[in-house]
């Protein structure tokens, strides 16, 4: 997974995003994200959506954007997000999100 925020000008992916009902939420998926979120203050909030664009789905026919509030950002404990999301993906699914510093 790239850092958010580096896709060169023009390059950016668009796509509508869906409300999930908490009852289809991707636990197997989620459940170690949000684990690490509660461990580090850094994160202010997160959502997940179902994402509903035209690309091509895997074979589960899901997938998700992540999307998070992260004050201060911190490198490292981006990098063990990253970890962790890719650590949590057991069965084939696309998975996107976007992180963002809250402006003072």
């Amino acid at each position: 997974m790239e850092r958010p925020g580096t896709d060169p000008p023009g390059e950016r992916e668009h796509g509508k995003l869906k409300i999930l009902n908490p009852a289809d939420y991707p636990t197997d998926l989620i459940q170690p994200v949000f684990e690490l979120l509660r461990r580090h203050k850094n994160f202010r909030a997160a959502w997940i959506f179902g994402a509903t664009d035209a690309k091509p789905q895997p074979a589960s026919g899901r997938g998700y954007q992540l999307l998070l509030l992260m004050e201060p950002r911190d490198a490292v404990i981006f990098h063990d997000l990253n970890m962790t999301v890719a650590a949590a993906r057991r069965r084939p699914m696309r998975f996107a999100w976007g992180c963002s510093t809250k402006k003072t």
